[in-house]
């Protein structure tokens, strides 16, 4: 888990230009949320990683996949939620950050994929966050 992606992604989503957070009432979560916790929520997890460096030079090229879920109750309807995963696109898709002087690049690939579990509906949106930086190889 590359700490300069997973900081992107977090400041992405409670960014000013994010109305992730006015949707979710701030509650974004990095790996799992707490039993308790209120619904509609976000939570974001690194699912894959690639490592690369180029033979010759002195850069690797961080490039992680993350999932990034909306969860909300199935009572609240599906409509909430749907708004929350079109905010999620909207603040993620071309998106470029700075973290630690390091370029971290945003790409939504895929679609948002919405199911039921239980008593609650999940939004699901895909994102890889990518950067590069010096090796010490």
């Amino acid at each position: 888990m590359s700490f300069v992606n997973d900081k992107a992604i977090y400041e992405t989503l409670i960014g000013a230009s994010s109305s992730v957070t006015d949707l979710t009432d701030g509650r974004i979560f990095a790996n799992y949320a707490d039993p308790g916790d209120d619904y509609p929520l976000v939570v974001y997890e690194q699912v894959g990683s690639d490592t690369t460096q180029v033979f010759g030079y002195t850069q690797l090229m961080i490039d992680e996949t993350y999932e990034i879920r909306a969860v909300g109750r199935y009572e609240d309807g599906i409509t909430a939620l749907t708004d929350i995963g079109s905010a999620i696109v909207s603040a993620m898709h071309g998106t470029v950050a700075t973290v630690k002087n390091l370029k971290v690049t945003i790409d939504v690939f895929g679609g948002t994929e919405v199911s039921r579990a239980d008593e609650l509906f999940i939004a699901t949106v895909q994102v890889r966050a990518r950067h590069m930086q010096l090796s010490e190889l």
